[in-house]
């Protein structure tokens, strides 16, 4: 499977997301349960995307993934900060019940994620890319409840800096560098996961994370001319990142 088949097979499973989790959980036994892949990209405002009002993006493939799936064009983020974010997403918690209310925090289990709950459904669970709900995630992120029942664990770190991160082996945690221009490595490795399910019994959740467009705005090298930062126009309400933004998660 190459990207351009992950993207049709994106359009067919993520329309799915739709469904209330009990129309999968509740599924007879033996019956055709839905798969789930949910794709989230970081900071990205729906002013960004193409085809959106006062949006002068131009990104073709982006917009038919976007226009082929189902694409939460009416929700928003209550708490538009990334760890406590992701924190609502994994967790089904406000932050104020999480206790995750800011980035240098960790989400502690004290109920069951995302993951758990669509393994006690039956499901083959993944996720693949950037994390940032362990503190010190430049770290290994250990087997146990702080995966919050994801299975397939392919978690980056230095993840701002959008090339070379560094990923682990998911049993020893080894730090392995992955080369290139991170959401291209993370979508190979979702791949692998969507190939590695093809005759499985059990129906999948997959959770793809890329941090693009997180500042640094430093695009893939092919399209560099394209989306040069030099030439990029602001509102004047933007405030453009120190350096120093970049180095954080």
């Amino acid at each position: 499977m190459n990207r351009r088949d992950f993207l049709k097979t994106a359009a067919a499973a993520s329309a799915t997301v739709a469904l209330p989790f009990s129309a999968a959980a509740s599924a007879k036994p033996g019956g055709k349960r839905p798969n789930v892949l949910y794709v989230f990209s970081d900071q990205h405002r729906a002013a960004s995307l193409p085809g959106e009002a006062f949006s002068r993006a131009v990104a073709p493939t982006f917009d038919r993934f976007r226009r082929e799936n189902l694409s939460m064009d009416a929700c928003i983020s209550n708490y538009p900060l990334c760890a406590p974010h992701r924190g609502i997403l994994i967790s089904g918690l406000y932050p104020q019940q999480s206790g995750l209310v800011h980035n240098a925090q960790t989400l502690q289990p004290n109920a069951p994620g995302l993951g758990d709950a669509f393994q006690q459904a039956g499901y083959h669970t993944g996720y693949v890319g950037k994390w940032h709900l362990y503190h010190g995630e430049r770290e290994f992120v250990p087997k146990g409840p702080y995966r919050f029942g994801f299975e397939h664990w392919r978690v980056w770190a230095n993840t701002n800096r959008h090339y070379d991160g560094i990923t682990f082996d998911p049993e020893t945690g080894k730090r392995i560098v992955m080369h290139g221009y991170q959401p291209t490595r993370m979508t190979d490795q979702a791949i692998e996961f969507l190939g590695q399910q093809k005759d499985a019994e059990k129906p999948w959740l997959l959770v793809v994370s890329w941090n693009p467009p997180h500042p640094p705005f430093n695009p893939p090298a092919e399209d560099k001319d394209t989306y040069n930062p030099a030439s990029f126009k602001f509102r004047p309400n933007v405030r453009l990142p120190t350096p120093a933004d970049d180095e954080a998660r």
